[in-house]
């Protein structure tokens, strides 16, 4: 990294979270909504990535943009860092969403865990591949998996869209 790049990526990183909790309060009711009910589309960065994000499965039933939140706050916060500095590596984990940059010969490694901590597995994600974020949702966690699978690790073109597709 150049000098100060990383501290301007964290910068920006901490001061657009400042605004992140309020921008989505502003439109609750309608991301809280059956995304096949919504008769509007959100107007704010993150919320419209949600939206997006969740409309892949709008043919499945009931599932709103909140299948999503976290994982478009890791992709808003990450795109706001690499706005600011100029980086080779970057990721953001918003709670085990995770939204991954990449530049050209770089990689990112991560674990897979039980609940108890044990790894189960391992991922290596290089730049390549075109992949954007990881999620894991289950049981344990908040997701809506009903108890079906006790975990599930996606990795897509962006971290909403895995966080969407895990839960």
């Amino acid at each position: 990294y150049a000098e100060g790049e990383r501290e301007k990526a964290y910068a920006s990183a901490c001061a657009r979270f400042q605004t992140v909790i309020s921008e989505l309060m502003e439109e609750l009711p309608l991301l809280k909504s059956n995304v096949c009910q919504a008769h509007q589309q959100p107007q704010g960065d993150i919320a419209l990535s949600m939206y997006n994000a969740v409309q892949h499965f709008s043919d499945f039933g009931y599932v709103t943009p909140m299948a999503a939140v976290a994982g478009a706050i890791a992709d808003e916060i990450l795109d706001a860092m690499k706005q600011a500095g100029e980086l080779k590596r970057a990721y953001v984990n918003n709670g085990g969403d995770i939204a991954i940059f990449l530049s050209k010969g770089t990689s990112f490694e991560t674990l897979i865990s039980r609940i108890d901590g044990s790894v189960i597995g391992r991922i290596t994600i290089n730049q390549t591949q075109s992949i954007g974020g990881l999620a894991t949702s289950g049981r344990h966690g908040r997701s809506m998996s009903l108890g079906i699978a006790d975990s599930v690790t996606v990795l897509g073109r962006s971290a909403a869209l895995a966080d969407v597709s895990a839960t």
